[in-house]
């Protein structure tokens, strides 16, 4: 028999604390989730392991970041309705903290963009593409299966099993060719999704949040063709598969936001402002 053990990187869930996403430019509630180090038998872990750092997911975007603690008075046990009170409880001095931020936002927001210098504005461009970045890479670096991916494999197995155990299928039958041919298109089906995932995933996410964060700048198509060049040549060949163009259509692409809790939080923000 053969064992594995070792360590594995899990996410705990510690609670909810409001703070500002620079990809939705304003006061957002978090997700608040301590990354641990846990010792592992066979991929089941031993004790609850040790904290090597927190992060903070944002539940608008969904953005990712490195956070510390002692940043908030508190976290909040329950999931957030209103960004007022999880300001009040969790993180007081928001505005104080980031009030230098905020009043860029609030040029940003007024469209004078001109009243922004040109070294802000490369930072604020920079921006998205340096948050995105450990997350992009990591797609590369490990091995990811999405729910689409997932989905196929579960179904493949799930099938397999179904006609092998449960179904009394003769061999050579139409019964059993039928049942071949559902599993191979099972397989089939589950190996292109996971050769296609990265691609789904610039697609779906990745696309998506440059836009949120870029919209407002009105950046042009060769400020970002410059920014993926540099990142290409400088950190990964990865970047290469993000085209600037196609950052532009989603950039002009109409939006249409709904009255959800995000819409009604975005609005007590504003509040703030």
């Amino acid at each position: 028999m053969i064992y594995f053990w070792g360590t594995k990187t899990v996410h705990r869930k510690q609670g909810y604390a409001a703070d500002l996403c620079p990809i939705c430019r304003g006061a957002r509630p978090f997700q608040i989730f301590a990354v641990k180090h846990v010792a592992h038998f066979n991929f089941i872990p031993l004790g609850t392991g040790k904290t090597v750092a927190h992060i903070a997911k944002c539940m608008d975007c969904g953005i990712r970041l490195g956070v510390e603690l002692e940043e908030y008075a508190n976290l909040q046990k329950t999931k957030p309705h209103d960004i007022g009170s999880l300001i009040a409880n969790t993180r007081p001095y928001l505005v104080q903290d980031y009030q230098d931020r905020l009043e860029i936002e609030r040029l940003i927001k007024n469209r004078k963009l001109s009243e922004i210098d040109a070294e802000t504005r490369s930072q604020l461009l920079w921006e998205p593409f340096q948050l995105i970045e450990p997350w992009f890479l990591n797609r590369y670096e490990e091995t990811k299966i999405d729910k689409p991916t997932g989905i196929g494999c579960l179904g493949t197995l799930a099938l397999t099993c179904f006609f092998l155990f449960i179904l009394d299928i003769k061999p050579g039958s139409l019964s059993a060719k039928i049942a071949v041919g559902l599993v191979c298109t099972g397989f089939l089906y589950t190996i292109i999704s996971g050769i296609t995932a990265n691609g789904r995933h610039i697609k779906t996410w990745i696309y998506p949040t440059l836009a949120r964060s870029l919209r407002p700048l009105l950046p042009t198509i060769l400020e970002l063709q410059r920014i993926l060049d540099k990142l290409s040549r400088d950190v990964s060949r990865h970047f290469r598969k993000i085209k600037a163009d196609k950052i532009m259509e989603h950039i002009h692409a109409p939006t249409q936001r709904t009255e959800t809790l995000d819409a009604r939080l975005t609005k007590d923000v504003n509040q703030l402002h």
